[in-house]
């Protein structure tokens, strides 16, 4: 399992939320196991960067995208196409039960980037809360 240096680029939008378009750029870590496109990166807080916010691991498959976020913020998210999956949002401020609801995942890979485009609801305690876009660049 070879590692490689990435670069990875993050755009997420909360669609009825104005202003909540975000786009934020990572340095972090690729292999390729089993099929399975493995990436890691860890993301800082912008007012404390000196304190990581959460250590982050994407596992892509041709047909599943799982995100595993540990640290101040831990969370298991995982999106499938037309499919819905729970898992609990533990925050520094309390914790929230979740539901992703993917409307469309789309995802590219070739010897020098993947591409991801993903769509889904949010629920938290039950209660819908937004319907989120993330688009996700990782460049080799």
């Amino acid at each position: 399992m070879e590692r490689k240096n990435v670069s990875i680029t993050i755009t997420s939008i909360q669609h009825n939320i104005e202003g909540s378009r975000t786009k934020q750029h990572y340095a972090g870590f690729y292999s390729f196991l089993n099929g399975t496109h493995i990436i890691s990166y860890t993301e800082y807080d912008v007012e404390a960067p000196a304190a990581p916010t959460a250590k982050n691991l994407l596992k892509l498959t041709g047909h599943t995208f799982s995100l595993r976020k540990s640290g101040a913020i831990t969370t298991k998210m995982v999106f499938e196409n037309e499919k819905s999956h729970r898992d609990v949002y533990q925050t520094p401020f309390g914790s929230f039960p979740m539901t992703l609801k993917t409307k469309k995942l789309q995802m590219n890979a070739s010897t020098e980037k993947i591409t991801v485009f993903l769509n889904y609801d949010l629920h938290l305690d039950d209660r819908y809360v937004s319907n989120c876009t993330i688009e996700m660049e990782i460049i080799f």
